[in-house]
């Protein structure tokens, strides 16, 4: 209906103007009424109407045909990625890592300038762009500020060959890059460092974590494959030693492999036990295990299911007895 209104109140206007034109010219009543008031008058009352007529026009434009939808909202900007790090922040977390270092046992100040033979060039920039520090010291100590930081506190006074972790331990540097890298037979570096884009914020999150050793890069098993899926991290004493998964990088992907086509051909896991130390040499219990290329691995059982999760493993001794070859759960005579 409002579109139409405008088209009636202009026929109205000119029909009033028709009609006082028609009783001019007919001398009528009106018409001498209109002579007597004069041409002020008639003006006056041709304005009215041309307000009158402006008013509606003006009204119907300034209000939407019935019917128009409303304008959408204009959306709101894109959220925007965080600033960059500052140098301020590298310094922060850098520091936050040697007083966690400290906790553990370190007793010496970081240096950050680059030391030593730097393995990659990740590495180099971030020492030139103040992100990485270093700290020096013989190979077992350097190994155990390394194995803590990544896996946790072990208890003081423990043996050596005590100490043990979960699969899923987490130290304190465990969100921070750590390399350890064999400096000589008797020395190494324990690198902390961080990416350009800083400490990683989401929870759980896990650096990057390896040795080198003459030059070449090691891993460890427990980071490349998900323990009770691929593989059960088992050993006959019950300890769990991620710290003790260590071997070159190439051998810990044939390892995973191995694991992984075991468990979709078996439909069961693999038991995994020792592989070497983190920077190799002499590991308790072993005569080899030393350069990174040695696995324990154990095909087991799990005769106890509850539901989907697999009952605690068994596994068996072989023994060789007067000529005798048999497969024993008495660990008696084992080897």
């Amino acid at each position: 209906m409002r579109s139409v209104r405008p088209s009636i109140a202009i026929f109205v206007g000119l029909w009033g103007l028709a009609g006082s034109s028609a009783c001019h010219n007919s001398h009528g009543p009106d018409s001498e009424a209109a002579e007597v008031a004069g041409p002020e008058v008639r003006d006056e009352a041709s304005a009215a109407s041309a307000e009158a007529i402006a008013g509606v026009d003006s009204k119907a434009k300034a209000e939407p045909p019935v019917g128009e939808p409303e304008p959408e909202a204009e959306a709101p900007p894109p959220d925007l990625p965080p600033p960059p790090p500052s140098a301020e922040d590298f310094e922060r977390w850098l520091g936050e890592a040697d007083v966690a270092l400290h906790e553990l046992g370190v007793g010496r100040k970081p240096s950050t300038k680059a030391r030593g033979r730097l393995p990659f060039e990740a590495l180099e920039r971030a020492y030139d762009e103040g992100r990485a520090q270093a700290y020096y010291a013989d190979l077992d100590k350097a190994t155990d500020w390394f194995v803590q930081a990544k896996y946790g506190a072990h208890e003081r006074g423990l043996r050596k060959r005590d100490i043990g972790y979960a699969a899923d331990a987490r130290g304190p540097l465990a969100a921070y890059n750590l390399v350890l890298v064999r400096h000589d037979d008797e020395r190494a570096y324990l690198h902390v460092w961080l990416s350009p884009a800083g400490l990683p914020q989401a929870e759980g999150a896990t650096g990057q974590h390896e040795s080198w050793v003459r030059d070449e890069r090691w891993t460890c098993f427990c980071d490349a494959a998900r323990e009770g899926r691929d593989f059960v991290a088992f050993k006959t004493n019950q300890r769990s030693s991620p710290h003790r998964q260590w071997g070159r990088a190439w051998v810990v992907d044939q390892i995973v492999a191995l694991a992984q086509g075991y468990q979709q051909r078996a439909g069961r896991p693999l038991g995994i036990g020792d592989l070497s130390l983190p920077l190799g040499g002499k590991i308790s219990d072993h005569w080899t295990h030393r350069r990174g290329v040695d696995v324990d691995v154990y095909l087991l059982d799990f005769p106890a299911r509850s539901g989907e999760q697999l009952g605690a493993p068994t596994h068996a001794w072989h023994q060789q007895k007067r000529g005798v070859s048999r497969w024993t759960p008495d660990e008696e005579g084992r080897g």
